[in-house]
């Protein structure tokens, strides 16, 4: 079955979007150095505008663990996803502080990058396409062959959303 998630909501307008559109999932991007940067208390406001059907992911880069567990720990969030050099030592810490889920991203740019996803400790892997367009299949052959626990990004295209729901 296939999901959708919003990620990088940061106004109003992104969240009456996503309450009309109804996907499973949306981001906050929690990383500061992001052009979609929202602090803890920005995404407090904007979650109590969001439809209850909906799960929040909190997108983080780098972030300390007690950071991250957290927001999962307060409810503003319901999945981590870690979007940097973060570790699987750094998952079973995150792990002994919450319950909650963690997806971990991966740029593909290498057959590395590949085998490292394959053999993460998280609960779901995200891939993105990187720099070297390195093919998904092989990994989700491997890995997860109902490819129930891989996300795929590839939002290059995708323009970030500038109409209200009543435009779509």
């Amino acid at each position: 079955m296939t999901k959708i998630k919003l990620c990088g909501l940061s106004r109003e307008i992104d969240i009456e979007t996503a309450n009309f559109l109804l996907p499973e999932y949306i981001g906050f991007v929690f990383a500061t150095r992001s052009r979609r940067y929202v602090s803890p208390a920005r995404a407090n406001e904007l979650k109590s505008l969001l439809d209850s059907r909906i799960q929040s992911v909190g997108v983080f880069v780098g972030e300390r663990v007690e950071v991250v567990a957290e927001l999962l720990n307060s409810g503003l969030i319901d999945i981590a996803q870690l979007h940097g050099e973060e570790t699987d030592e750094y998952m079973t810490g995150l792990r002994k502080l919450s319950s909650k889920p963690i997806i971990k991203a991966f740029r593909l740019d290498s057959p590395k990058d590949a085998e490292l996803a394959q053999d993460s400790a998280a609960d779901f892997v995200l891939l993105d396409s990187g720099t070297g367009g390195i093919p998904y299949m092989n990994f989700l052959r491997e890995k997860c062959p109902s490819a129930s626990c891989v996300y795929v990004a590839d939002t290059k295209n995708f323009p970030y959303g500038q109409k209200s729901s009543e435009q779509i």
